[in-house]
Order: structure tokens, then sequence, then C-alpha cells
């Protein structure tokens, strides 16, 4: 599994290759004037100790703006369709992209992993964007105790194999046991239950005497205990993944 690192991916947007592909999926010519002219004279402005600099942009879809998902889907769009007629399997959501391969040994899994890695890179020359191997996550997903890793590669630059990657806030182990995620969330939860503790000013024994009135008293009604649920959830990924 492979999570290939696109460096700066919604900011180096290229424009000429987003007006390239509304042409090719045959949008109107009117919403493409519309866009043309979104695209047009832009600047990007910066304000530092009182300090401004701008500087002409001709790259870019603003995050958190309504059209960039869409324009950034158009530039990545092609990538994921010639990855699939090649026979690799490709998931993508905006910018996170993830390839998996498989094979039955290290060297098979490297062979057809490298030779797609090199298609992506080629790819992201092509339309101006930057994919960095250093960031770039891999991960052997097995149950075996001993196996041969794969060597990964992309543009002569090694990609270091990890025991975990996080993909669209999910943290997915080798072995996919899911106990760091679970681990993790439990981490989040109790930190925002002592965040809420603070903020109350009540103490956390308080707090417990609260939740247990209101909600631990009345499973069955309008309220779920999601502590409960958690804990018991963790408790049966453990027991699961140990048997």
């Amino acid at each position: 599994m492979i999570s290939p690192d696109i460096e700066g991916a919604f900011d180096s947007a290229w424009w000429p290759a987003i007006k390239v592909r509304l042409a090719e999926k045959g949008c109107p010519v009117k919403i493409r004037r519309v866009i043309d002219s979104y695209l047009q004279d832009r600047r990007v402005r910066v304000r530092y100790a009182g300090v401004e600099h701008s500087k002409n942009t001709t790259k870019g879809c603003v995050q958190g703006s309504i059209e960039g998902p869409i324009l950034w889907n158009l530039i990545l769009d092609p990538l994921l369709k010639d990855l699939e007629e090649r026979g690799d399997y490709c998931q993508a959501f905006a910018d996170d992209v993830v390839l998996v391969f498989d094979g039955d040994s290290g060297f098979a899994v490297s062979r057809q992993a490298n030779v797609a890695l090199a298609y992506v890179r080629e790819w992201g020359v092509r339309n101006k964007l930057k994919f960095a191997p250093t960031k770039t996550k891999a991960m052997v997903i097995t149950k075996k105790l001993k196996y041969d890793s794969p060597l990964l590669t992309m543009g002569g630059i090694g990609i270091e194999l990890s025991d975990e990657i996080k993909v669209l806030g999910l943290t997915i182990d080798k072995g996919l046991t899911f106990n760091t995620h679970a681990t993790n969330t439990c981490k989040k939860v109790q930190a925002l239950y002592k965040q809420l503790c603070r903020a109350s000013e009540l103490a956390c024994s308080e707090l417990n005497q609260i939740h247990n009135s209101f909600i631990s008293s009345r499973p069955n009604k309008y309220f779920c205990d999601i502590k409960y649920v958690c804990l018991m959830t963790l408790t049966s990924v453990q027991k699961a993944t140990t048997e």
C-alpha cells in the first residue's frame, strides 16, 4: 500500500491543464469563459510585520472554495483512469491518493509498484505537479511474521516503509488490526473530556455524576453512552485480532 504525497497539491493546480480538461469534458463555452475570467489576473498577497508583498500567480485552486475540489478533480481524473487501464488499483479523495499492489514476494510487488510510481511521476511532470518521495508513505500489509520487503523508489529516491499509514483520518496498520486508530480515538476523547472539565469549571467527578445521571441511566431512550461504545469496540477489535 502506497500513499504518494503531492507537494502543495491545491496550490500547484496548473491552470492550462484545467482549461484543457474542461474542453475535453465538453464543458459549455459560457461556463469555460466564466472560469477563465476567474483564473485571470489573480495575485497572492502576504502581509507580515507591516510589510506587504504581492505576486502574480498562474496556478492553484483556492482551498475551501466551492469550485476548488471540482477543478482539482478535473486535473487528477486522467491519472486515475490511466492507472485503472494499466491494471493498477488506485483510490483517491481530493489530494489523498492510495495505490495498492499485491504479490507473492517483495520482488513481485516492487516490480509492479515501481513501474506505476514511475508513470505517476512522469504524469506529474507533464502537469506541473511534484511528487515527494521522502514524504510518500508505503506499508506492507501481511499476517506473516517473516517476509521480504519490497524495494520502492520514485525518481531514483527510495521510499521508506512504515508500520502504519493515515488516510482521511483513519490510521491503517500493517496487520489491519486498527488498534492504533482505536487507541488514538480514545485518547482524543479523553483529552476533549478534560478540556470540558476545565471549561465548565466543574470537577471531573461532578461531570461523571452528570454523565451517569443523564446518559448512562437512559441507554434505551434518547442517549447513547459514547464512552462505553468506544471501549467495547476497542475490546472487540483487540479480541478479534488476537484470535
